[in-house]
């Protein structure tokens, strides 16, 4: 850095990112893929965005979140002091753990905060902000993101001309399946998993190695670079094959392939569930010569499962309704008939479901089964 310029290019997903402007934006990636870096200079760069005020000065304020303060010193800190020495564009006063952005007309508050207990947390959600950017959100919850979205936009404040751009941005290693981020990210509502669009942009970066099937290996695959993987040149050599050196199947899944985590909430219905070799990379697509078969699970949220077994012997998972709180009638109606009039109205469709569906209801003597 010399003379307040910063020599920084980001990577191809980090570009996409900075250039959006959704009021919430998240970017996931793997260990060292340049996630973190791009976020700490979107502060800078939003600051420099803002529109001057009365007297020609550019004014935000933006809030840098982690979940613990020994986390938010050894990592979040320390990389935005690499970037942004004190002195070299502004100043840090450690009362306050804020750092002043102040270079041409650009003055920033910059204020780094831990929620280690609820007095953090009530003095976040007390601020009034710019925009905040929350460093490996996986680990902050809900309640503070939401809370969050309260105190941004009010800094500037409406008589002070207001903030140009306001909005949350957050990177993150791959979050757990079924948890709060996973589901925001593929737009399902994080309490039943139903699909419900939000407005978050997300974008998701090049896992660092890719995965081949090998039988003959010890793991049945091996692992190759990824061509596509961002931030190689500021890697070590093999970086992300050495970090995959003895390490577990699910280590190597989230933090070098970018996969979502395995759900620990109980024990996997199929533990070898793997998203690189059981899921699609791209649409399949029914075949009406070929029977199709809905599998049912019962009780008072239906779920079935659309599927056919092609020419290969695969079995191909084409479509799937799952409800919360339906009776199997309802589900039958509002979900699963519509569904095989869009895209299987000729289809020969064979009918099967979890084995005790077949006990008679104690109304009418008839079974899921039945119905």
């Amino acid at each position: 850095m010399a003379n307040n310029v910063v020599d920084y290019r980001a990577p191809p997903t980090v570009t996409k990112f900075m250039q959006s402007n959704a009021r919430m934006r998240v970017i996931r990636g793997p260990f060292g893929s340049g996630k973190s870096v791009g976020s700490m200079v979107e502060v800078v760069r939003r600051a420099k965005m803002q529109n001057r005020d009365k007297n020609g000065i550019r004014r935000s304020r933006f809030a840098i979140v982690r979940n613990t303060m020994p986390m938010l010193r050894d990592t979040t800190m320390k990389t935005w002091f690499d970037w942004f020495p004190d002195g070299s564009c502004g100043w840090w006063k450690e009362t306050g753990k804020t750092f002043y952005l102040e270079f041409g007309d650009v003055k920033a508050e910059v204020l780094f905060r831990a929620l280690d207990d609820a007095a953090d947390v009530k003095n976040l959600l007390s601020l009034e902000l710019t925009g905040a950017f929350i460093n490996e959100a996986r680990e902050i919850p809900r309640e503070i993101v939401e809370g969050l979205q309260g105190r941004i936009d009010r800094f500037p404040s409406k008589k002070d001309g207001g903030a140009t751009w306001a909005g949350i941005w957050a990177d993150t290693n791959s979050p757990e399946e079924g948890s709060y981020w996973w589901a925001m990210m593929e737009q399902l509502d994080p309490i039943t998993g139903a699909p419900r669009p939000n407005t978050w942009d997300v974008f998701v970066q090049p896992g660092g190695l890719l995965k081949v099937p090998n039988p003959r290996s010890q793991r049945g695959y091996d692992l190759v670079p990824n061509p596509d993987a961002e931030n190689i040149e500021n890697l070590a050599s093999n970086y992300y094959l050495n970090l995959s050196q003895d390490a577990s199947d699910e280590y190597i899944s989230v933090y070098v392939l970018n996969n979502y985590g395995k759900s620990k909430a109980g024990k996997p219905v199929h533990p070898l569930f793997d998203d690189d070799f059981h899921v699609a990379k791209d649409e399949l697509i029914f075949n009406p010569k070929l029977p199709l078969v809905m599998a049912a699970d019962f009780g008072l949220t239906p779920a079935i499962s659309f599927q056919q077994q092609d020419t290969f012997g695969r079995l191909l998972a084409l479509d799937e309704v799952v409800t919360e709180g339906m009776g199997l009638k309802r589900a039958l109606e509002e979900r699963a008939r519509p569904l095989l009039n869009r895209k299987y109205i000729n289809a020969d469709i064979y009918v099967t479901g979890d084995p005790s569906g077949s006990i008679s209801s104690q109304n009418d003597e008839r079974s899921c089964i039945d119905i």
